[in-house]
């Protein structure tokens, strides 16, 4: 039998703190008169169960009357009737748990089920509840602290995994040792959301040192600043340069000079000599890249040419009528027995092919290959050679056979390859036409078409990303949220039994073009 825990609620400056009330002394029947007091509120878990509407309603009055928006839970185990109090509560947007142990897995389900609060705060949590709970969109403050010994790690002020997840910008102003390039290592496995570095001081060898860990973490978009300082520049600007161009795609150096050296370099700042030769560079640049993506881009199309071949070779291939008769009693489709011959080719090529999409309108008629994880197929084409257009790819966490409640395929719109034609879904001369609406994905097991019920473009966030759902109301309300974004009421009732597939690409600089679409055979 579930003990019945008595929960003292009271008003801590902006904080509405729940704990369990220890007491010991004669008093009230709790579960029939509960203790009302503004200052000290007393109420069982079971009877906060049991009339949840009623004292969501008493506590918001104390909510608003004392411009509260903080919640603090002190024991882990009255957790989960509060956590239902407080989603009554919008007031309530941020949670403290004071409990010094990691967040249990019963409480971080519930967390993860449907975005409560903005701001969690515990003592610590394992690593894929943090993931999750950072993708589900709240802000995650942990209070242990992470033990470090190296200078990096200090001077940053880098103490818990949500300062290393978090952290935007780093200032190093001092040459890195071995160790301290080891704990930066571990910094970047771990960092989401660096946009920029400081280096105040520096030099050739250890500036190369820092470049090698961020590609080795495949970080991307980082503003490097260096400093200028003592009238000096380390390294020197012809090398900066170089870096410059050798990185201009993935890395933006700036140098900063300090306010000596402008006035003291004030009528020798503009070199015309030095203009020409960086504009010379940059269009030689600029007309390199321009080659270089346009051969990977043609690359890419005859590899797809290839491929395609093959499949229409299996595809019509002539069989005679007892080769018919026989490949129809074993799976009553000549067409389905012909494509899983097509995948039995396409893996010998690739023995990570999952799956073949079609998109009629478009020239979207390519395999789909799944990796480890969703960075390899950014960089790498079907034969596994480096390519920036990549390939189709299945998210790593999708099961192909069966598939998950939600299977959601990516790839790039660079070019006129892979997802660079998904744009025109968004005509709507496309999306009416009822053949456009259609969308093939095959796996090896099954052949199968898709109803498009939603098309739209948004800014960059990962909520549509979920495959599987905690819940039927949680997939409905998925359902609900994604079919009002559309662009157009395609008018398709889709229900939590459905099978979805989701198409994601890149739509400008800051968007996402996304298609939704369920299983309708």
């Amino acid at each position: 039998m579930t003990k019945m825990n008595k929960i003292l609620i009271k008003v801590v400056g902006k904080n509405l703190v729940f704990c369990k009330y220890h007491i010991n002394r004669k008093e009230p029947n709790l579960n029939s008169t509960n203790i009302i007091d503004t200052n000290n509120i007393i109420f069982t878990d079971e009877y906060i169960l049991s009339n949840l509407e009623l004292v969501a309603a008493f506590i918001k009055v104390i909510v608003l009357k004392y411009n509260i928006n903080c919640g603090s839970i002190q024991e882990y185990d009255i957790a989960l009737p509060i956590i239902k109090l407080l989603k009554q509560i919008p007031e309530i947007d941020h949670l403290i748990f004071k409990e010094n142990n990691p967040l249990p897995h019963d409480i971080y389900e519930v967390l993860n089920e449907h975005h409560l609060f903005d701001t969690l705060e515990c003592y610590n949590m394992a690593e894929y509840m943090f993931e999750d709970l950072n993708r589900k969109g709240y802000h995650i403050n942990l209070k242990s602290k992470v033990f470090f010994v190296s200078k990096f790690m200090h001077h940053d002020d880098l103490k818990t995994y949500s300062d290393l997840y978090y952290k935007t910008k780093i200032c190093i102003d001092f040459i890195l040792d071995d160790l301290d390039l080891k704990e930066f290592a571990a910094f970047l496995k771990i960092n989401n959301h660096l946009k920029v570095i400081e280096l105040t001081n520096y030099n050739k060898e250890n500036l190369e040192k820092i470049i090698d860990v961020l590609n080795q973490y495949r970080k991307r978009q980082i503003k490097i600043y260096l400093y200028e300082h003592d009238g000096d520049l380390i390294p020197d600007i012809p090398y900066l340069q170089k870096l410059s161009k050798d990185y201009k795609r993935v890395y933006k150096f700036k140098i900063i000079y300090s306010e000596q050296y402008k006035e003291a370099n004030q009528l020798k700042q503009i070199n015309l000599n030095i203009l020409k030769a960086i504009i010379l560079i940059l269009m030689i640049l600029i007309v390199t890249l321009l080659l270089i993506n346009k051969n990977e881009e043609h690359e890419v199309q005859e590899l797809s040419d290839e491929i395609n071949k093959v499949k229409e070779e299996i595809i019509h291939h002539k069989v005679t009528p007892a080769e018919a008769t026989k490949e129809k009693e074993k799976t009553n489709s000549v067409y389905h027995t012909k494509f899983s011959k097509v995948f039995s080719e396409l893996k010998k090529i690739n023995d990570e092919t999952v799956g073949w999409l079609t998109v009629n309108g478009t020239n979207i008629d390519y395999p789909v290959v799944k990796h480890s994880d969703n960075d390899y197929y950014l960089s790498h084409d079907f034969n596994k050679n480096p390519n920036r257009y990549g390939w189709l790819f299945a998210d790593y966490h999708n099961s192909i056979t069966p598939l998950n409640q939600n299977t959601i395929i990516y790839g790039h719109d660079s070019g006129t390859v892979m997802f660079s034609n998904l744009y025109k879904t968004k005509n709507k001369s496309w999306y009416t036409n009822k053949n456009n609406q259609i969308i093939t994905f095959n796996t090896e097991k099954e052949n199968a078409k898709w109803q498009i019920f939603s098309i739209y473009s948004i800014d960059n966030t990962t909520d549509y990303l979920t495959i599987t759902f905690g819940s039927n109301q949680s997939f409905e309300n998925y359902i609900n949220t994604v079919k009002k974004r559309s662009i157009y009421d395609f008018k398709i009732n889709v229900s939590t039994n459905d099978k979805l597939l989701t198409l994601s690409t890149c739509y400008g600089s800051k968007q996402k073009l996304v298609i939704h679409a369920k299983k309708i055979n």
